[in-house]
């Protein structure tokens, strides 16, 4: 049986701002960041290509956007903050 490995994501690129920004607003928190300089090899942009995982097995993401992404994610880690621990 042939084996495939898929780079899985939403196929739109989000930079690292707009993630701590939209964070901050869905939990009303304010994060703790440390700006530094991009270091040596860091690729100026990275996006997952989903057309071969979309073609072989028909997956398409659930979650596509930032925002539902980010506040499905806050809204579980609200209501198990010990994790599956509880």
């Amino acid at each position: 049986m042939p084996s495939n490995i898929f780079n899985v994501g939403t196929g739109k690129g989000i930079s690292v701002m707009e993630i701590i920004e939209k964070s901050e607003a869905i939990t009303g928190h304010a994060l703790s960041v440390e700006y530094e300089e991009r270091r040596a090899g860091d690729p100026p942009s990275l996006v997952a290509d989903i057309e071969a995982v979309k073609g072989v097995v028909g997956w398409e993401p659930i979650y596509s956007n930032l925002e539902t992404i980010l506040s499905s994610a806050w809204r579980w880690h609200s209501t198990h903050p010990n994790g599956y621990r509880q």
